[in-house]
């Protein structure tokens, strides 16, 4: 594929929770930290940063931030935690952080952007 080695990287990953991919995807980023975002200089505010809202599949990856490290979580749609304990799961804390830390040239403590 021509897409960079990151968006590769979610895809397969994704597919571990449906064979067929996450269907449709909406990232929604909190507009207090939208600059930071933009400079992608991983200087984040303590709390929510960015969520990945998996569409069809009714689950937000959410991505925050406590004393400048990132935190990761996995929630349905009405709020139930459902951040997998199995660190194989693609839905654990341990997937989520292995993909924010692998791609430096699009992620910089846990802040991932391609700049586009």
């Amino acid at each position: 594929s021509s897409l960079p080695p990151i968006y590769q990287g979610t895809v397969e990953t994704y597919c571990g929770v449906r064979p067929e991919g996450p269907g449709a995807v909406s990232v929604l980023v909190e507009p207090s930290k939208t600059e930071s975002y933009k400079t992608k200089d991983g200087k984040m505010a303590d709390g929510a940063s960015m969520i990945l809202h998996l569409k069809e599949l009714g689950i937000l990856l959410v991505t925050g931030h406590k004393s400048g490290d990132a935190v990761y979580s996995v929630f349905k749609e009405d709020g139930t935690d459902i951040t997998a304990a199995d660190p194989a799961s693609p839905l654990s804390v341990e997937t989520c952080s292995t993909c924010h830390s692998g791609y430096e040239a699009f992620c910089v403590k846990g802040q991932c952007a391609s700049g586009q």
